[in-house]
């Protein structure tokens, strides 16, 4: 059997061939000597959500977000954003503000959203808002169809 020590990436292909990318596979990412505390693994969800991310720009009043896709916000008044139903764990979202207009993102039943230490309120009462050029949110979807982490923002970003 293989050890980190004399693996190499022809051993980790010949024993393992696949050309598909599942989102429970791991990538290992660290430097010899293997197995130091600042080794790290990727999931393959990670890496399947970087690589297919969209980017669309939104001039309507009402979007339905979707996973993994992109947006950028270029209307002068309110643009509502309703979550997706259904998003994978992994699944994530950003969304930049380049107008004046602002946009607020409409949660469906049984969803919430953490923000830093607090939580939006779950359900369709609780939201996310920002009416300012220049606002950027990023969320990732860390319960299945439910819950959303907020892992970065710039600007100020209001909630209930």
């Amino acid at each position: 059997m293989a050890t980190p020590e004399n693996l190499n990436v022809k051993q980790v292909y010949d024993n393992n061939p696949s050309d598909t990318l599942l989102d429970d596979d791991l990538f290992y990412l660290g430097r010899a000597p293997y197995g130091q505390a600042n080794d790290m693994a990727v999931r393959g969800a990670v890496l399947k959500n970087a690589i297919r991310a969209t980017w669309v720009t939104v001039t309507d009043a009402y979007v339905l977000l979707q996973p993994n896709v992109n947006y950028i916000i270029n209307r002068p008044s309110l643009v509502m954003l309703a979550m997706p139903a259904s998003a994978a764990v992994g699944a994530s979202i950003k969304i930049l503000n380049i107008n004046s207009g602002g946009w607020q993102i409409a949660q469906n039943t049984g969803q919430n959203i953490i923000f830093g230490d607090k939580n939006t309120t779950t359900g369709p009462v609780g939201y996310l808002a920002s009416a300012t050029k220049g606002d950027k949110i990023e969320l990732t979807c860390v319960i299945e169809n439910s819950m959303w982490f907020v892992e970065g923002v710039i600007g100020n970003i209001t909630f209930a």
